[in-house]
């Protein structure tokens, strides 16, 4: 009788024991499980299995085994997510997610270590092309994130992590080459000083782009035809060369962290042209830096996982187009603009070209504040705000045609520009 109590003794204790043994058996499997974990869902570290959203990762090790160059050819491998080609004439690339496809594409919201870095389109700035390198993993949400995010996460949200000292741990180097005149080279350190974490990392990629993608006929053969003239180029190659410079530096210690991200792109070419007429010798260069100081602590208060973060985005395009080719003739309205309408104001002709060079500055300032609840074992109370101001300034360009430039009564409009700097006829006002 006296085993038969303590027999039931230990069956209730156990029963009693067992659902925080099987909890606390969750919380270390959580922590120290390898499953994959994303922390884009819901702003907070998750395995993946549990986040409440379409999620993906994919890791360096990944990248390393895919063979993959770009964060184009990363993102082709996600389901669900499709990569193709905007209808604007550079050619930039475009995440298609569930079916919602535009040719600025602001609808996918893309993030830097959890930054957003927007172009003034509302989209990824032209012509973004990122290396591999420096990329620890990236996370993928296939539907709304905008309960974290914000309307621009409308369709999706994907969240670039750049490598720790941790991940690198030394110092490495790379290079590949191959089709197109492709050249990539690579160097990376990561180490650990007297408590204090740097990593770096610089990437070189540059190619002269693909010579076999070709059109046969663009806007300009269009206009040949209608105006019996014979100055098109097509058929000819699109223009996709591009020169680029990625570099990543990470300063840690304790709390806080530093990042530095600068983003070089220069004589990137203009695809099928500014207006899809094919300018082989037009050009865009790209000069983006984004800094952000954070500081996160679960010792300030009990029970609360507090961060603060302080980002600021500096970036400036500019920009040379040949929009129309050497000896284009064309009408033209009364306000120097072509007018394809009943009556232009005349034909005429440009034997250098319809040229254009626009040009801008872009300022965004942001600080974000998150608060988390960690107490309660079944939920987490999240709480975030924040404020940020975005800036256009010193919107800049020169041009041979437009209102103020031409009228369309005079022919033939050389090659001189002139520049509409500080005047309605700026192509983007300066807002704030």
């Amino acid at each position: 009788m006296k085993r038969f109590r303590i027999l039931l003794i230990t069956l209730a204790l156990a029963a009693a024991l067992l659902p925080n043994a099987r909890a606390q058996e969750e919380d270390l499997a959580d922590l120290y499980g390898d499953e994959e974990f994303v922390s884009i869902a819901t702003g907070s570290q998750k395995p993946i299995t549990k986040a409440p959203a379409v999620a993906s990762v994919i890791t360096a090790e990944d990248i390393k085994a895919m063979g993959a160059t770009t964060l184009d050819q990363i993102l082709e491998t996600v389901p669900g997510l499709h990569v193709s080609l905007s209808t604007q004439g550079r050619l930039d690339s475009i995440y298609s997610i569930r079916g919602i496809h535009t040719k600025f594409n602001p609808q996918v919201l893309v993030l830097m270590n959890g930054i957003p870095f927007p172009f003034f389109t509302g989209g990824r700035p032209f012509h973004f092309q990122l290396p591999v390198a420096s990329i620890a993993r990236v996370e993928v949400i296939r539907g709304p994130g905008s309960a974290v995010y914000g309307a621009d996460a409308y369709a999706g949200v994907i969240n670039i992590i750049t490598k720790e000292a941790s991940d690198i741990n030394g110092t490495e180097m790379g290079a590949r080459t191959g089709s197109f005149d492709t050249h990539d080279l690579w160097v990376q350190h990561g180490q650990s000083y007297n408590k204090w974490d740097v990593a770096f990392t610089l990437e070189w990629q540059t190619t002269d782009g693909d010579k076999d993608r070709r059109i046969n006929s663009d806007l300009q053969t269009v206009l040949d035809k209608a105006l019996s003239t014979n100055v098109s180029l097509a058929p000819g190659s699109l223009s996709t060369r591009y020169d680029l410079i990625d570099t990543h530096l990470e300063i840690k210690r304790g709390d806080w962290r530093l990042r530095h991200w600068w983003w070089h792109m220069q004589d990137a070419g203009v695809g099928a042209g500014g207006a899809l007429a094919l300018d082989p010798v037009g050009e865009e260069d790209f000069d983006q830096h984004l800094v952000d100081l954070t500081y996160q602590t679960t010792d300030l208060v009990p029970d609360w996982d507090l961060s603060a973060n302080l980002n600021y985005l500096h970036f400036k395009n500019d920009s040379q187009f040949v929009l129309l080719p050497p000896g284009t003739t064309v009408p033209i309205g009364s306000d120097g603009n072509l007018d394809f309408g009943s009556s232009p104001a005349g034909l005429v002709t440009f034997p250098d070209g319809l040229l254009g060079n626009p040009a801008a500055t872009q300022d965004n300032l942001g600080l974000d504040l998150v608060a988390l609840y960690t107490e309660l074992r079944s939920h987490r109370w999240r709480f975030g705000g924040g404020i940020k101001r975005n800036r256009i300034w010193v919107t800049r360009e020169t041009k041979n045609f437009g209102p103020g430039i031409i009228d369309g009564t005079i022919s033939p409009v050389d090659g001189y520009l002139t520049d509409v700097a500080d005047t309605p006829h700026v192509f983007l006002p300066d807002k704030s």
